[in-house]
Formats: structure tokens, C-alpha cells, sequence
């Protein structure tokens, strides 16, 4: 699976889609600005926001929740794509139960 590019921002945390990205039927604009996985401060010492083995899911999932598309196909979608870019299966369903309990506090 081909990897987003991003590049860093002039906003503190975030980065910036420096081309178009497609997946499936979304195209994440370059400009797009997307803030990795939303992992609280104090459990970033363990899950890196900007993993590359989830940060394109993190990208798309910003992207899919920014434009609406219902949380639960974004979650899935976020999973998904995880695990294509190499999040082991425990990560990655630790990371979408996190989405599906607390996901609707950034949708």
C-alpha cells in the first residue's frame, strides 16, 4: 500500500499532506492538515502519534471524520489501513476500541 506524504506544518503538532492521497473512493487534499494518532500526552512515550506503521491510517481517519463520513466506517477504515502499514493486531485493536470509547470526543 502506497504511504501518505507529509511534511511538517507551521502548527505546532501537526503535519501537513505535501500531495493528494487516495483511498478507496476519499482523496485526502494535499494541505490537509492532521495531527497523527490523537494519543494523550502521557501514553506517547509508548504509541508515537506519527508511527509510520499507522500514520497514514491516522491521516485518512482525521480526514474521514473531518468530512463526516460516520465514525464507525472511519474506525474501521483507520484499522483497516493499520494493519495493512504494519500495526500488529494487538495495537491496532487497542487502538480502534480507543477510537470507538472515546473517538466521538474529535468527531
Amino acid at each position: 500500500m502506497k504511504k501518505i506524504k507529509l511534511e511538517e506544518s507551521d502548527q505546532d503538532g501537526f503535519l501537513i499532506v505535501s500531495e493528494d492521497f487516495t483511498y478507496g473512493p476519499y482523496t485526502i487534499p494535499q494541505g490537509f492538515y492532521t495531527d497523527g494518532a490523537s494519543v494523550p500526552e502521557c501514553l506517547q512515550w509508548l504509541f508515537d502519534p506519527y508511527d509510520e506503521d499507522y500514520i497514514t491510517a491516522a491521516a485518512v481517519h482525521d480526514y474521514l471524520y473531518y468530512k463526516k463520513v460516520g465514525r464507525l466506517k472511519a474506525d474501521n477504515i483507520f484499522l483497516k489501513i493499520a494493519l495493512k502499514e504494519g500495526t500488529s493486531i494487538a495495537e491496532g485493536i487497542t487502538f480502534w476500541v480507543v477510537l470507538r470509547l472515546a473517538g466521538w470526543t474529535h468527531y
